[in-house]
């Protein structure tokens, strides 16, 4: 059984378990579980028992390196704030307001006190003056206080995006699938050479994964043609969908075109199946 599909008979019911969570650790490890079941489902079916390690080595990676935080809806910052507290800000902002008018009015009555030539009763307001511009330096300090308190205690609350989630194990599924397929035709040409392909094998695994990473276009460009070299030396041969060709896939209707899917192997010496393709065929 290919794991898309498996995922696919699952994917509903998963989606209804995350309808009830909220956090992204509940949802991940609700994915987690349902990985485990079809990775069971899709060992269980493989005769291959060297396949099958390397199938469970390809779920494993997926679980260790299951990354949700990419496919975050909204993320939210509170904070807990009691009743003392509230009330000591607002005692603070209040009094604040009351001390900006006291110097407003400070202000003015020493200006007037100037025009008029009362020099001592201007002095007094310069004093008054000063003494409130302290004051209020020290009301904005506690302020400042208070409210550094309660950033320390705020809080982050993550919401997951259900359907980027959905997306997000439905591309690592595809992935899977190709992987195995992949590991089918290089266990075929390790088979083959004896063993001689190790080293080839390990730097090919290592483009696939570079090249699934980073989506780098000189990249793929590169690992195709090393795939095309390692094939040329094994005697095997790719084989893209033709009308001649149609023995070698699986068809599929279409209504649009036909178009090769999944290329098909084919030892050159005697043109024997090795990896059947899969293709689509124009329905007229």
């Amino acid at each position: 059984m290919k794991a898309k599909n498996k995922w696919l008979e699952m994917r509903e019911s998963i989606n209804q378990s995350l309808l009830n969570k909220k956090n992204i650790f509940d949802a991940k490890s609700i994915l987690l579980e349902n990985i485990e079941i079809i990775q069971h489902e899709v060992m269980s079916e493989e005769k291959n028992i060297k396949l099958r390690q390397q199938i469970g080595i390809i779920f494993t990676m997926l679980k260790e390196n299951l990354n949700l935080y990419n496919t975050i809806g909204e993320t939210i910052i509170w904070s807990n704030e009691n009743n003392s507290v509230k009330n000591s800000k607002l005692s603070n902002i209040f009094t604040t307001i009351f001390h900006c008018g006291l110097i407003y009015s400070i202000i003015l009555g020493g200006f007037h006190s100037l025009k008029n030539k009362y020099y001592f009763i201007s002095f007094t307001f310069l004093l008054s003056f000063i003494c409130e511009i302290i004051l209020l330096f020290f009301i904005v300090k506690k302020y400042r206080t208070i409210s550094s308190k309660i950033e320390k205690n705020q809080k982050t609350e993550i919401n997951i995006d259900i359907n980027n989630i959905l997306n997000y194990m439905d591309n690592s599924m595809e992935s899977i699938d190709r992987y195995i397929e992949e590991f089918k035709i290089l266990n075929n040409l390790e088979n083959k050479s004896d063993g001689k392909l190790n080293n080839d094998i390990l730097m090919l695994f290592q483009k696939i994964d570079e090249a699934d990473n980073t989506k780098n276009e000189n990249i793929i460009s590169s690992l195709n043609k090393e795939i095309q070299s390692i094939l040329l030396e094994n005697n095997i041969k790719k084989i893209s969908y033709s009308n001649d060709k149609e023995k070698y896939f699986d068809i599929l209707p279409s209504k649009n075109s036909s178009m090769t899917i999944k290329s098909a192997f084919i030892d050159k010496s005697n043109n024997k199946i090795l990896v059947r393709g899969i293709a689509t065929k124009k329905i007229n």
